[in-house]
């Protein structure tokens, strides 16, 4: 974060943005996600950096497009969904840039099961509802689900897919759009993983929002 304050790739993200504008339509740029983790060189606790570094890069950035007028960018916040390692000064709060700095927040967030040692099965809600909660209370700004996804082992992904979508009306009104992570990578994260999982997605989707297809 030192190193992008100190002006040191300025000339890159003007270029960037330059680039970004010419295209004919908005962009949900998500600089920096998953800030409050420890798995990226930009992550708060890492690197020698801190959250309100990130704040400042996140104001340095913005101010660069701008001054490149690239004016169809929509600047998407994007926090874990839980903070690694879970200490104070790692809390979601403290990488929240301030609501005019922002046009949308997001969460990420995976169940992973027990397709790794540490996993365990999680629902969407014990997953998103403590950090749903603490971005509701920063700001009014439409809410989304970034990344998401549902491992096989441990569970009924199916199921784990027929929760989250039934839930999201009551529990989580206010988010607006969810990106589902659908690669082979940790484990198989896609919708279509098995049969019945892609079954019910389907049949849920249509049910939600008419004829998907």
């Amino acid at each position: 974060l030192q190193t992008i304050l100190s002006g040191k790739y300025d000339n890159y993200i003007r270029s960037f943005a330059r680039m970004l504008k010419e295209f004919p339509r908005r962009i949900y740029l998500r600089p920096m996600h998953e800030m409050n983790g420890f798995w990226y060189p930009w992550c708060g606790t890492v690197n020698g950096n801190r959250p309100e570094e990130f704040r400042f890069v996140w104001r340095h950035l913005r101010r660069l497009f701008a001054a490149e007028g690239a004016g169809n960018i929509a600047w998407v916040w994007s926090p874990y969904t839980t903070s690694h390692p879970t200490i104070e000064e790692n809390a979601i709060n403290r990488y929240f840039p301030g609501a005019k700095e922002i046009d949308v927040m997001a969460l990420d967030g995976y169940n992973w099961g027990t397709s790794t040692k540490w996993g365990t099965w999680q629902d969407f809600g014990t997953l998103f509802t403590d950090s749903y909660k603490i971005l509701s209370e920063l700001s009014d700004k439409p809410i989304i689900i970034a990344e998401t996804a549902c491992a096989e082992q441990g569970g009924n992904k199916g199921e784990w897919i027929r929760n989250m979508l039934s839930s999201l009306p009551l529990n989580f009104p206010r988010i607006e759009a969810i990106v589902w992570f659908d690669i082979d990578k940790e484990c198989d994260w896609r919708l279509a993983s098995s049969p019945s999982s892609l079954q019910v997605f389907r049949e849920m989707a249509a049910n939600l929002f008419g004829n998907a297809g």
